[in-house]
């Protein structure tokens, strides 16, 4: 059987958790924004997800 979606361990965690998940939608990090601010941008997204839990 071939593997289409491989899910990150953190994610599975959290579901298996019953923790909330969120997708972050990133078509402005990666096309419209100037690299290194699209980079800094993209974490510090992330890292407030993470700080709200």
């Amino acid at each position: 059987m071939l593997e289409y979606i491989r899910i990150n361990p953190e994610i599975e965690t959290a579901i298996a958790k019953g923790k909330p998940v969120v997708a972050l939608e990133s078509t402005i990090i990666s096309h419209g924004m100037p690299y290194p601010e699209n980079v800094k941008t993209a974490l510090e997204c992330e890292a407030k997800v993470r700080d709200c839990g």
